[in-house]
């Protein structure tokens, strides 16, 4: 589903040493696999993900996205492909803190123009998957991280994306929340064959997915498969999406 080919990314000016962020990626992921991407920080994690879901451009290289080639189309073009068919998890939530949460989740139906109340009657669809039915009209500043970050998830699948593309989901949760979100994430991979791509520094959230990608210095370095129906010792593999009395 998802192809990148010696995909090369810097920062920096021309005229001065640049920061190789990219070093020539060769990339794989398949409809309905769940991955993980791990790495030193500064390694290019994030970078790789931001560069294949189109919200920073390659410096040169191949990108695929679905059989289409994001390299070769306008920025109007992956715009309009990312707001359609892929969905966003940040570490810091990025709830829009005037709207409330029915509101915060039903903006990628209302950005592409549909009417209101169908954008709300999805939105409260949504709000069901990560049980936070009792929340529509909170405001972020009344929600817990966990629940915040909840509402970041349903924001995510609220319009039936292809992928949902997550950057350090867990990097501001307790651990017991954390438990919750990864499981929450692959809920939705199973149910709804969402295709997953995890950022990650937690070793347990990598051990939730079916593959762990590593990275050093903008390249890839390894690949590791886990067995989906056993799990891994110590992680969140299968774990059920059960919050625990007074957690988030």
């Amino acid at each position: 589903m998802i192809a990148a080919k010696a995909v090369r990314k810097n920062y920096g000016m021309a005229a001065t040493p640049q920061t190789v962020a990219l070093s020539g990626v060769d990339l794989h992921i398949h409809r309905g696999e769940m991955v993980s991407i791990m790495g030193p920080s500064g390694c290019g994690k994030s970078t790789l993900l931001y560069t294949l879901s189109g919200i920073e451009s390659a410096d040169s290289g191949e990108i695929w996205f679905d059989k289409q080639a994001m390299h070769q189309m306008s920025e109007k073009d992956v715009s309009a492909l990312r707001l359609t068919s892929m969905g966003f998890v940040y570490q810091q939530y990025n709830l829009i803190p005037v709207l409330n949460v029915i509101d915060n989740v039903a903006l990628p139906l209302i950005s592409q123009g549909v009417k209101m109340a169908v954008a709300h009657k999805a939105a409260k669809a949504a709000l069901e998957d990560v049980m936070l039915s009792d929340k529509l009209k909170a405001m972020p500043h009344e929600l817990s991280g966990g629940q915040a970050q909840r509402v970041a998830i349903a924001r995510a699948i609220v319009h039936n994306p292809c992928v949902i593309w997550a950057d350090e989901p867990t990097g501001a949760l307790d651990t017991v929340t954390s438990e919750a979100i990864v499981a929450l994430l692959r809920k939705i991979n199973t149910d709804k064959q969402v295709t997953v791509v995890i950022v990650t520094h937690d070793p347990l959230v990598a051990s939730a997915t079916d593959r762990v990608i590593r990275m050093e210095d903008g390249r890839l370095t390894d690949s590791v498969e886990h067995d989906r129906g056993e799990g891994t010792d110590g992680g969140y593999h299968d774990m059920a999406v059960i919050l625990p009395h007074g957690s988030d």
